[in-house]
């Protein structure tokens, strides 16, 4: 028996994207001068948005959107995400989970909580923006996971987020949905060099 598994890294879906250029600021991520690209599905009720720092994945249920990365801070790239996921669906985002640390994916956390989303992390990921050198520092997860896995359900959904271990950060998750047999995962495994 042969399960096929699609993977979504941080760097592109059905793209090679280019290596990141050689002195690059730590959290800047791949996509930092690239502004937030249009919405592309990748399974039904599934999507990815590139740009604006990293891609950002979409899970779409009937009771609301889990959302996995919020790019690099500010305004433009926080609206333009919230318009790219209002292209595929009129359901509020209801989770946010950050794969790590970085910026790139973090930085429009304190938009959703503000919101009143919760943002779930591993607890090494909210333990290393405390001294986090970014400004400005994203916001700290409002809820964390100390264990290998943490499971949620959203809208008969299930998701699971897993730390294997230290990758790319300390803290980092790879974000499992296993209805749609797809694996996001964040800049644990990305393209170039």
């Amino acid at each position: 028996l042969v399960l096929a598994v699609a993977v979504v890294s941080a760097v592109g879906v059905g793209v090679l994207a280019q290596a990141p250029a050689q002195g690059q600021p730590q959290g800047q991520g791949r996509g930092g001068g690239q502004p937030v690209q249009p919405i592309q599905m990748v399974k039904p009720g599934l999507y990815v948005v590139p740009g604006g720092g990293s891609n950002s994945i979409v899970r779409v249920t009937p009771d609301g959107v889990i959302l996995v990365d919020t790019k690099l801070p500010g305004a433009a790239n926080y609206d333009a995400l919230v318009a790219q996921i209002k292209r595929v669906t009129p359901q509020p985002v209801k989770l946010v989970i950050v794969t790590h640390h970085h910026a790139d994916h973090t930085g429009n956390n304190d938009r959703f909580v503000a919101a009143g989303v919760k943002v779930l992390g591993h607890a090494a990921l909210a333990s290393a923006l405390d001294t986090y050198q970014f400004d400005p520092k994203p916001a700290k997860p409002t809820e964390t996971y100390a264990d290998n896995e943490r499971v949620v359900r959203l809208g008969g959904a299930e998701v699971r987020v897993l730390h294997l271990g230290r990758a790319h950060t300390g803290g980092d998750s790879v974000v499992y949905f296993p209805d749609v047999k797809v694996v996001a995962t964040s800049d644990a495994m990305t393209t170039g060099a």
